[in-house]
């Protein structure tokens, strides 16, 4: 099947959910996935990477970054992100939900290694990478 990276990723999230008896949602299951891994982990280390940068910023006093960086921040940021996420990716996916013998094609053990793997590269690249690039380039560099 001709897809793109998204939604490979989404169909083989989708098959690993359904195979689970005691998940009830597994289309929620793999769209949250998919909203988290595309969207929410690299608005984090972009946000991450902002706040980094501005600790070496003169127009910012450290007040208003530890205002930034607190849960009044973090949990409308991750809301804004879900809702968007799900705007996009949710009519994308649906006609995937009606047939689920599509994602059958993708519920391999070969294709399990790749959500794994995938899922953590991006953990891996989103939270500790990038930010430790941003430690890199802010104090090291400049």
């Amino acid at each position: 099947m001709d897809v793109g990276i998204l939604t490979r990723y989404f169909l083989r999230r989708y098959a690993l959910a359904r195979r689970d008896p005691s998940n009830h949602a597994p289309y929620f299951t793999a769209l949250v996935e998919v909203i988290v891994v595309a969207l929410a982990l690299p608005s984090a280390a972009l946000y991450s990477v902002f706040l980094i940068t501005s600790l070496r910023s003169p127009l910012l006093s450290r007040g208003q970054l530890d205002q930034m960086a607190t849960l009044d921040v973090w949990i409308p940021l991750s809301l804004v992100v879900l809702a968007i996420g799900i705007l996009l990716f949710w009519r994308k996916f649906s006609k995937y939900r009606l047939d689920p013998t599509i994602s059958a094609e993708f519920d391999s053990e070969r294709d399990r290694k790749i959500i794994f793997w995938q899922r953590t590269a991006c953990i891996a690249i989103c939270g500790f990478v990038i930010p430790a690039l941003a430690v890199v380039v802010t104090y090291l560099i400049f």
